[in-house]
């Protein structure tokens, strides 16, 4: 009697563990398609995150390189800012700045991108003025300018006076690239 006993119970227990298993997959693979939505809305939300940190600290950037600027310009620049032959990575400015007005120049938090500075006419005054531009990850208004490239940005703002109404018609558009200016 035993041994029949315990093969009932052998060959019932697949059967029931079987039944149970599925129902266990099923919860499973549902708690996985959670876990994995979540997840997958974690690393947006981180992703646009650090999307947004990093566009800080170019902006951050810019700022710091604009005031070592207008240092410049009331000192060695007597009134005029480094000349450019048009539209050029900022590192090409290294020498009239470091290390007399930054420490060094900033550098994009990603590799691989690039700050850019142009001269720019002002009221008449060749390098009486200037662009710093920085390709943001994120849009924005209110100084931001739409282009696909930095070539398009250059083509947009060359030969034109900083202090004209149409260099602040460019800039009232929305897009990627910000520009600081002077």
């Amino acid at each position: 009697m035993k041994k029949l006993l315990l093969l009932l119970l052998i060959g019932f227990v697949p059967v029931f563990g079987g039944c149970l298993g599925e129902v266990d997959e099923n919860e499973d693979n549902q708690n996985l398609d959670n876990e994995q939505s979540n997840s997958d809305l974690d690393n947006e939300q981180n992703e646009q995150a650090l999307s947004e940190e990093r566009d800080s600290a170019r902006l951050s950037h810019l700022g710091q390189t604009s005031m070592a600027l207008s240092i410049y310009y009331s000192g060695r620049g007597r009134g005029s800012y480094p000349e450019s032959d048009g539209m050029v990575e900022l590192s090409e400015i290294q020498d009239y700045l470091v290390p007399r007005y930054m420490d060094s120049l900033p550098s994009d938090p990603l590799d691989g991108k690039n700050y850019y500075y142009i001269s720019l006419n002002n009221r008449g005054t060749e390098n009486g003025g200037y662009a710093l531009i920085a390709e943001l990850e994120n849009t924005g208004d209110n100084g931001y300018i739409n282009a696909n490239n930095i070539d398009e940005v250059h083509n947009m703002i060359k030969g034109i006076d900083s202090d004209s109404s149409k260099f602040r018609e460019i800039l009232e558009d929305s897009g990627n690239y910000y520009l600081s200016y002077r």
